[in-house]
């Protein structure tokens, strides 16, 4: 009955939009716009992290790209451990890509999933709460965005070719990096983008001046991105994207040191490879398409034993939008194999699954006042296990959205949106211990929905939003393996639930820029708080509010900024746990542009040296917690030929 209900409510929604926009004259666009087929969801919600604030700030990490982003949390301590939370949902049940490319996979619970180089990214976009018909498959709780740079966004005005170099030095760990670039645009029709960054660090130290052990790293990454655009109504752009990270690290990378974290060898890397189409022909033909391949591999070694996961992806999705003066209406297809390998010190394993997609959505304008948008999302997955049983589970997902615009200050959204994540390859080092596997009878997909409402106010450069929400992850699906006698299981928990509000406000007035917001979340499964991490769930965190300004002094050439970060007590934790303290870190920074080709930036991070265990990160009250880094000043040189 509920779920007829939900139908029935996207069925009602699409013909309110049908019937008000009837007698409209439909007129063809007379020019054509930039093909963006994606999620057009009416989410004042969604942010956008750009280039250029992660220059200013000179972000080396995962936590450091979303340390100003309410909604969204980043445990781990260091950066090879470190996973996103967006509203406590940890982004195994998110759909996160790269250049559109799907990053999947879960190799090893103690070490991040996601990994890439902020110096390659040109913006981030983050979508909160479970996503709509074009979210992609698996966005049980949002989606994340990464777009890389290319020629364009290096190459200065009226040349076709350049060069970059910058070179970069933190204290807190003594790194010492170096990045390279050559770019150019040849011809009219074709740009290209070679992109190298090295690092070379040692071991960081917590507030109070203590070395965190096994921390040392010396990252590699790099980029490739070729862009043909033959007229103006096509663009072809392959990216190639590398990650690697070797490093001696604890076992547990994202607990503290301990007599029985014992370290090892870690090799890591993550190569994507990302071909996207996109065709803005007319207003019945506006088409992006991709393919892409991903590989990500994790090897442990020590003197006696040595065992490896990877996990090998494949993809490929089309959607073409139809335009009108009332309705912009794109349908879809999409498809990924994902092929899990794990070789252990005495036993290999291996699941494949398979994932079809087909979606369909429309986005309408209803007088002056009203936008609406309904849409379906088809699912289907096929696991094939470790002893080769096939599992399949398919599921229609609705969504719908509508806004209301009262004057010209106020505006009004509410909004319905579900996702289905079916059975996936389970976590790859645990796998590499199976010899037999037992799926629960009736096993279920998981169904993730989120209801919101949310209040946004735009005048005089200023803008304030408060968003309320809901989120329900239904059937959860959960593996384990016993490590003595190799049975491995396959089956639902109970639901998890999170909930709560953000409330934000930037403004802009000259040339100060400003912001703040407050976020309050609660998770659950069975009633109860996760606490300080659920593996392949989430993670509970206290209130938090963020605080940032930049202020430029043209005169000057230089961008000056502050972020601050104030993290509430977490009191919400299992019963028998201990509350995780709260803490404040604060962070300024100072960019100088001399002209188009030098800059000059220098950053000091927890400028009080506070130590403390970032909420994300296992909390031991008695125990060996990882700590996040203490102060740490940053300088940056960059030079564009």
């Amino acid at each position: 009955m509920k779920q007829a209900v939900r139908y029935g409510f996207v069925v009602g929604l699409i013909l309110l939009a049908v019937a008000a926009s009837a007698q409209e004259e439909q007129q063809e666009p007379t020019e054509m716009k930039e093909i963006v087929v994606k999620d057009e969801a009416i989410n004042p919600s969604r942010v956008r992290v750009t280039n250029k604030k992660l220059e200013e700030k000179q972000a080396h990490d995962l936590e450091d790209t979303f340390r100003g982003t309410a909604d969204v949390t980043v445990g781990g301590g260091q950066s090879a451990a470190e996973k996103i939370y967006v509203r406590g949902i940890e982004d195994t049940n998110l759909n996160v890509t790269v250049d559109n490319a799907r990053q999947s996979g879960y190799l090893f619970h103690h070490q991040g999933r996601l990994s890439i180089d902020p110096e390659l990214i040109k913006q981030v976009e983050v979508d909160a709460g479970t996503g709509g018909a074009l979210a992609g498959p698996g966005a049980l709780g949002g989606a994340v965005r990464f777009e890389t740079k290319d020629a364009s966004d290096l190459l200065k005005p009226g040349r076709q070719y350049g060069a970059l170099a910058k070179a970069r030095y933190n204290t807190n760990d003594d790194e010492k990096g170096f990045s390279a670039g050559v770019f150019g645009k040849p011809t009219d029709v074709f740009g290209f983008l070679i992109y190298g960054n090295f690092a070379d660090s040692g071991d960081y130290r917590a507030g109070g001046g203590d070395y965190v052990a096994n921390t040392a790293a010396k990252p590699l990454s790099g980029l490739m991105k070729l862009t043909y655009t033959p007229d103006q109504t096509q663009k072809l752009t392959y990216s190639g994207n590398y990650k690697e990270d070797n490093a001696y690290r604890a076992l547990r990378s994202h607990f503290g040191p301990s007599a029985s974290n014992v370290p090892r060898d870690q090799k890591y890397h993550n190569l994507t490879h990302a071909l996207n189409y996109d065709l803005a022909a007319n207003s019945n033909v506006n088409l992006h398409a991709n393919v892409y391949d991903t590989v990500t591999e994790l090897k442990h070694e020590t003197d006696t034993s040595s065992s490896r996961a990877d996990m090998k992806s494949v993809g490929a999705s089309v959607a073409n939008s139809v335009e009108r003066s009332w309705v912009t209406w794109t349908t879809g297809l999409d498809f990924s194999n994902d092929v899990a390998n794990a070789d252990g010190a005495t036993r290999t394993a291996r699941e494949t699954s398979k994932i079809y997609g087909a979606f369909t959505q429309g986005a309408f304008t209803v007088g002056d006042r009203w936008k609406l948008i309904t849409g379906l999302r088809y699912d289907q997955y096929v696991l094939t296990d470790v002893v080769g049983e096939e599992i399949k589970r398919d599921h229609v997902s609705p969504s719908a959205k509508a806004q209301y615009q009262w004057n010209d200050v106020f505006m009004t959204y509410a909004s319905y949106t579900q996702a289905f994540k079916g059975p996936v390859p389970m976590e790859i080092f645990i796998m590499s211990n199976a010899t037999s596997m037992t799926t629960a009878e009736g096993l279920q997909g998981t169904t993730g929905e989120t209801y919101e409402l949310g209040n946004e106010a735009a005048f005089n450069n200023q803008k304030i939003a408060l968003v309320g929400y809901y989120t329900a992850m239904h059937d959860p699906i959960s593996s384990s393996v016993n490590r003595t006698t190799g049975a491995a299981t396959r089956t639902n928990t109970p639901d998890i639930v999170s909930q709560g509000a953000t409330l934000s406000w930037s403004g802009h007035f000259n040339e100060l820029s400003s912001g703040v917001s407050y976020a309050h979340n609660e998770i659950k499964s069975d009633g109860q708080p996760l606490g300080y991490v659920a593996f392949n769930k989430g993670a509970s965190y206290g209130d938090r509010i963020n605080v940032s300004f930049d202020y430029q002094l043209p005169a000057q050439k230089v961008t000056l900024g502050w972020d601050s970060l104030i993290a509430m007590k977490l009191t919400s934790v299992p019963e028998g746990a201990e509350d995780q303290p709260g803490y404040d870190v604060h962070d300024i920074s100072a960019t100088w542009k001399k002209d188009d080709s030098l800059s000059v930036g220098l950053s000091l991070q927890n400028i009080f040296d506070k130590k403390y265990v970032a909420q994300g990160t296992p909390y031991f009250a008695t125990g060996s917690s990882m700590y996040e880094p203490g102060r740490d000043l940053r300088t940056t040189v960059t030079y564009l030929f």
